[in-house]
């Protein structure tokens, strides 16, 4: 049995994302003596997938339901099995998708311009 420093969360890179999910997040974090592949990232209390992409941790935004208007959740990492060994964590903002309803005008010159 190991006694482990908590997972210090540092920044997380970008902090928003549609409500639909699937953003990769790059996390900063010290993660001390944890092995990579014993990670889980938790957006909220909801478990998402995490990445190691060349010593990059990156967590995939779990989609969400309640999207009536831009979402704060709390994002840490944890360990598989005992969760709690995360500091605070960083605040990932969940937004609505852009969506481009028209365009005016509907042509344009190859070169550009006017």
């Amino acid at each position: 049995f190991d006694y482990v420093n908590p997972i210090e969360v540092r920044s997380l890179a970008p902090t928003s994302g549609p409500f639909s999910g699937n953003t990769e997040i790059f996390v900063d974090a010290n993660i001390g003596v944890v092995e990579t592949d014993d990670l889980v990232c938790l957006f909220g209390t909801e478990i998402a997938k995490v990445k190691v992409r060349n010593k990059d941790i990156i967590c995939i935004s779990p989609p969400i339901t309640d999207y009536s208007q831009a979402k704060k959740v709390l994002v840490r990492l944890g360990v598989k099995g005992a969760l709690n060994v995360s500091s605070p964590g960083q605040m990932f903002i969940y937004y609505n998708s852009p969506s481009l309803h028209s365009l005016h005008p509907s042509y344009g010159f190859f070169e550009g311009g006017e």
